[in-house]
């Protein structure tokens, strides 16, 4: 078979296509059945036409047809100018009267005779002839009409295969593509916001956080929303108090790749040991802990897992001074590490506990 086809240029069709184009012509010999089937593959179409190996044109073989029936073969879409140069060779074997073969241009599902051959008795001929076309992509077209056995070979079409291996390519999915990471803290919350374009590519995001800067652990999950293109995010998570507080962004693809943002610190004032204090950490037998307010009033005290799952809330009147809290959960709580939390309106005090 002869192919001489190379590539030319990898340009993007639209935000999730790309074409490959090829830059040299149609020039080919059918001298397997095997090459044969590669065109096939590569969305070349025969429609009673067939591989013969006996009394070819030249080289190995060519294609027929048998017992007078239709011919016919289409290429894949070429990438045309307002003129095409088509030759092959062929040979009669039996034709009745009237008989005629077409070459035709088919785009977007309207067929255009380009020529025709009145074939007027038995032999070999050869068409070679340059003839006006639509500039765009075509398909080629070869066909017989009446009753007429024949064989065809040594194919040259003046057009490269409008797409890769000649047929329309599967789209490239582009991933999720983080164009803004942000945050700031306000009251022991740490609230991120980000941007992403090819959204509808993404599966979903898990906001990470760390305490030295290297080794992170998840805090929460984001899943990706059903808009297509640009999106906006948001969430809050609860930052340790009295230390430096690092989160970054990982970003996870429907096709299970993933990527990182850059990495945000922060450094949570709230909470001081003064204020809040577990009398045993890790604890061990229910958990107690000292909190000093400056005013009776109703707290919220909370646990919250290191993936962010409120796992405990209750409401609880507190005395002005120093206050014994003690929680029984340990029958519950898996063995982890979380935040409590003690809040009342802006008033609110974090620690870090282990079980």
């Amino acid at each position: 078979m002869k192919r001489l086809y190379t590539l030319m240029s990898l340009f993007a069709c639209t935000s999730i296509f790309a074409i490959n184009s090829y830059s040299q012509n149609i020039s080919q010999n059918f001298n397997s059945q095997a090459e044969v089937d590669q065109l096939v593959a590569e969305c070349w179409s025969f429609s009673g036409s067939m591989f013969t190996s006996t009394l070819p044109i030249e080289g190995a073989g060519s294609i027929t047809n048998s017992g007078g029936g239709s011919f016919s073969f289409i290429t894949p879409e070429l990438t045309t100018a307002t003129s095409i140069a088509i030759s092959f060779s062929y040979n009669v074997l039996s034709a009745s009267g009237g008989s005629k073969i077409f070459i035709e241009s088919v785009s977007g599902g309207i067929t255009t005779e380009i020529h025709k051959i009145n074939v007027s008795g038995t032999g070999p001929g050869t068409y070679n002839l340059s003839r006006p076309i639509t500039a765009g992509s075509n398909q080629i077209q070869i066909r017989t009409t009446g009753t007429i056995t024949m064989k065809l070979d040594l194919l040259t079409i003046g057009a490269p295969y409008t797409h890769l291996g000649g047929c329309e390519i599967a789209p490239i999915i582009l991933p999720i593509k983080l164009t803004a990471f942000s945050g700031n803290m306000i009251n022991g919350n740490v609230n991120l916001d980000w941007s992403v374009t090819e959204n509808e590519t993404g599966d979903y995001f898990e906001v990470e956080k760390s305490d030295n800067g290297s080794k992170f652990i998840k805090a929460a999950t984001v899943s990706v929303t059903n808009t297509y293109g640009s999106a906006n995010y948001s969430t809050s998570v609860i930052a340790e108090a009295g230390n430096v507080n690092y989160y970054r962004l990982k970003v996870i693809n429907k096709d299970g790749t993933t990527s990182y943002s850059k990495v945000l610190s922060f450094r949570n004032q709230n909470g001081s040991n003064t204020t809040l204090k577990v009398l045993q950490n890790p604890i061990v037998n229910g958990l107690s802990f000292n909190y000093q307010t400056e005013a009776n009033g109703v707290y919220q005290v909370s646990l919250v897992s290191a993936n962010g799952l409120r796992v405990l809330s209750t409401p609880m009147n507190l005395q002005k001074g120093t206050n014994l809290v003690s929680l029984n959960v340990n029958s519950s709580l898996p063995n982890g590490i979380y935040i409590l939390e003690v809040a009342k309106g802006t008033e609110r005090s974090i620690i870090k506990i282990i079980k």
